[in-house]
């Protein structure tokens, strides 16, 4: 059964269980922000471009308001939940996007290859300290605890926004971490460069 569920279309691709701040601040935004805030909803985030919008994304909630401003802007935290398919979408008629969706699971792996995990956690921590760059506790708190580690660790890896697409459109655990694998293998060309993987790493958005 198609289930209908508001848009954002952003240049951000969010994963399960991941927290990013936004700034909300067009107008039908507000509408759509404060109507899922009321009824306790979830939107949906996919990443849009001028060229086009992709179909897999993730519902988010929002965890937190941190502020609302005098003009009715808003500050607000979303949690992502699960991923989404988009079969259709139309505009409201407060112009923001609806779709039907499917829900987009994993096709569930024979089993996961831990190993391959071991050895993304040994390379991760190996950049993380070339770069000098420590990461929270809680960060390593939520990655412990996470059932599925390529999504947390694809949320400080370096990886570019189509990178980040394809381990959301991804419905293998074992097909993520081995393409998280082969970016990290990859990046240790980058090593003498840094200031530039603490950039890629820092500038993320996510909250920890």
């Amino acid at each position: 059964m198609l289930k209908k569920i508001a848009l954002f279309p952003l240049k951000l691709v969010i994963f399960p269980n991941a927290e990013y701040a936004i700034h909300i601040f067009e107008e039908r935004y507000k509408i759509m922000i404060n109507n899922c805030i009321d009824n306790n909803e979830p939107f949906g985030i996919v990443l849009s471009s001028e060229e086009k919008m992709e179909t897999i994304g993730c519902k988010v909630t929002v965890s937190q308001i941190i502020k609302r401003h005098e003009d009715g802007t808003l500050d607000i935290i979303v949690k992502g939940t699960e991923r989404f398919q988009i079969i259709n979408s139309e505009f409201s008629e407060h112009g923001y996007l609806v779709a039907e969706i499917h829900n987009f699971y994993d096709i569930l792996d024979d089993n996961i290859d831990f190993s391959i995990y071991t050895d993304i956690k040994e390379k991760f921590n190996n950049i993380l300290k070339l770069t000098e760059l420590n990461l929270s506790a809680d960060y390593w708190s939520n990655l412990n605890r996470a059932p599925l580690k390529s999504f947390k660790i694809g949320e400080k890896a370096g990886l570019t926004l189509e990178q980040r697409q394809s381990i959301l459109s991804l419905q293998s655990e074992n097909a993520r971490l081995a393409l998280i694998k082969e970016h990290l293998i990859k990046i240790d060309i980058l090593i003498d460069k840094k200031t530039i993987l603490r950039d890629l790493i820092q500038r993320d958005g996510y909250i920890n």
